[in-house]
């Protein structure tokens, strides 16, 4: 009797490999690889979610910081070559803490003086800082404080005003303010400035009380933190 062939007598090279315990640890180890690959792929997605919404976080943390908190700020009047309660030559200065929320002074400190004019520089040895004696303790919303530094008292020689009129000799203010907002950071605000006359000033044989303009300098020396 002829035995009839089946198709499974016969099974193809590809599956007599699959019936091998071998190849299926190997396909195992594979599919675990492209599931760790994924899981991978996932935690680092969502890693990178997470620093983004703690940076989006951090940012509008500190937008809000920035915008409620103290900001002081010094306004220099122009300078006028006359006796303050015919006592001394000084400087007027304002300070304001233009910020919605109080600023509680930490130190301060100003000065006010006079030094020959040679390019830019600073001549001669630093003058003796004052503390701002007006400021209060804690500063509120536009409250402005009035202050003024002294740079040359009241025995002035004419020819000394004459110097400073020529420009032979430069009236300097400098100063700072330290503070702490109401959220615990610790400021400053500095500032350093000479006078300069108007290159105009004085063409019509007579002296405009007031003009000009301070001059900060050097820059890096006049900032707000």
């Amino acid at each position: 009797m002829t035995k009839i062939p089946h198709s499974n007598d016969n099974p193809p090279n590809w599956y007599t490999a699959f019936k091998s315990p071998e190849w299926w640890l190997v396909i195992a180890a594979f599919a675990t690889i492209i599931v760790i690959g994924l899981q991978t792929i996932e935690t680092r997605r969502a890693a990178q979610a997470t620093r983004d919404s703690v940076g989006a976080i951090q940012q509008q943390g500190q937008t809000f910081v920035s915008k409620e908190r103290a900001r002081v700020r010094v306004h220099l009047r122009p300078l006028i070559l006359v006796r303050k309660h015919d006592i001394a030559y000084v400087v007027e200065f304002t300070v304001i803490n233009v910020g919605p929320t109080p600023a509680f002074i930490m130190d301060s400190g100003h000065a006010g003086y006079l030094r020959p004019k040679q390019g830019l520089d600073i001549q001669g040895t630093e003058p003796t800082t004052l503390p701002i004696s007006e400021l209060p303790k804690e500063m509120l919303h536009n409250a402005p404080t009035g202050a003024y530094a002294i740079y040359m008292g009241n025995k002035a020689e004419n020819e000394v005003i004459a110097d400073i009129k020529a420009e032979r000799l430069i009236v300097w203010v400098d100063g700072f303010v330290k503070y702490r907002d109401v959220f615990g950071q610790n400021q400053e605000t500095r500032f350093r400035c000479f006078w300069q006359f108007p290159p105009w000033r004085g063409i019509y044989g007579e002296d405009i009380a007031g003009a000009g303009n301070w001059v900060p300098y050097p820059p890096e020396e006049n900032y707000e933190t």
